[in-house]
């Protein structure tokens, strides 16, 4: 009876520790990065804004969008899926689609904010972190 329970036991810690390891290595990012965002929502004039080091959308008009680009490097030796996650108000406007990236490749990862005719007018902001995950 000893021996079927711990039998039971060790093979109830090898299934943990294979499912720990599959949620690291898959499920948790290998790399972030941060980057503040902003767009203003006009009524009549729309303008775009030159900032490198923030996805800065400039100003749009009611029903207007707006689209900034990151170009992102796949350096390691395996694909790499790249995902957004997006906090702040200016969450409610930007999208973004998933982006696989094969070994030794650059990408360009979209970011889009668009507005519908009921948009409040003013600024919205927050911060936008890109995530890369093992594929």
């Amino acid at each position: 009876m000893k021996y079927i329970l711990f039998l039971a036991f060790f093979i109830s810690l090898i299934v943990f520790l294979m499912s720990a390891s599959v949620f690291y290595y898959y499920i948790v990012p290998i790399k972030k990065s941060l980057f503040p965002a902003s767009v203003m929502v006009t009524k009549e004039l729309g303008g775009f804004d030159v900032n490198s080091t923030a996805l800065t959308f400039g100003s749009i008009t009611l029903g207007g969008s707006s689209t900034r680009a990151v170009l992102i490097n796949n350096s390691y030796p395996f694909p790499v899926r790249v995902k957004s996650k997006v906090e702040g108000p200016i969450s409610e406007l930007i999208g973004s689609d998933s982006l696989v990236i094969w070994p030794n490749e650059t990408s360009r990862f979209s970011f889009t904010v668009s507005s519908d005719p009921y948009t409040l007018l003013g600024n919205y902001s927050g911060n936008v972190s890109i995530r890369l995950y093992r594929l």
